[in-house]
């Protein structure tokens, strides 16, 4: 269901910017897609601390904006970033067997842009954004050795969502698909 929203919004964004984004000015949509290098994650309760290690993972962006002078822009982005769980250690228990699960995070955001050569064909830009990051985990791994208390062979699972606010740094270049005159 999400896969199918994110889609969506992409391709609305993209038939709703044709020809808009080599314009001075106005609307304009964006989609951007790449690889995602998440760092480990450190997680603490009462009873234990825990770090999950991460795989690398894939991320996609829809972005729908306005220029408003030929240098300056303002845009809406969602993003979605997708990750494995490659490992699971705890301060009780050690390293657990058969990790599995995912780490996945969704991104709303407001961004401002600079754009230094906006009638070039590449155009470098950088900017600023704010808002928004959901991120969703759920993971499941075995506990071989555990400590007192606990029986060999349980399911550990986790299953938490958490949204804060977040903010960016941009830097890069945009291109342009088509000339409108």
């Amino acid at each position: 269901m999400k896969t199918k929203l994110l889609v969506g919004a992409a391709l609305m964004a993209v038939f709703a910017a044709t020809g808009a984004s080599a314009q001075a000015t106005g609307w304009y949509g964006a989609i951007d897609g790449g690889g995602h290098f998440p760092q480990n994650i450190n997680a603490a309760s009462p009873a234990t601390r825990a770090k999950l290690g991460l795989d690398d993972g894939w991320m996609a962006d829809a972005r729908l904006g306005y220029q408003f002078t030929p240098n300056w822009r303002l845009e809406a982005e969602i993003g979605y970033r997708d990750s494995k769980l490659r490992s699971v250690t705890t301060s009780l228990a050690g390293p657990l067997a058969s990790p599995g699960g995912t780490v996945d995070s969704w991104s709303y955001m407001a961004n401002v842009l600079y754009d230094f050569m906006p009638e070039a064909r590449v155009n470098p830009f950088v900017g600023i954004g704010a808002g928004a990051r959901q991120g969703m985990v759920k993971t499941h791994a075995l506990i071989t050795t555990p400590p007192a208390g606990v029986s060999a062979n349980e399911t550990l699972r986790s299953n938490d969502t958490d949204t804060r606010f977040a903010w960016q740094a941009l830097a890069g270049l945009a291109f342009k698909v088509s000339d409108r005159q």
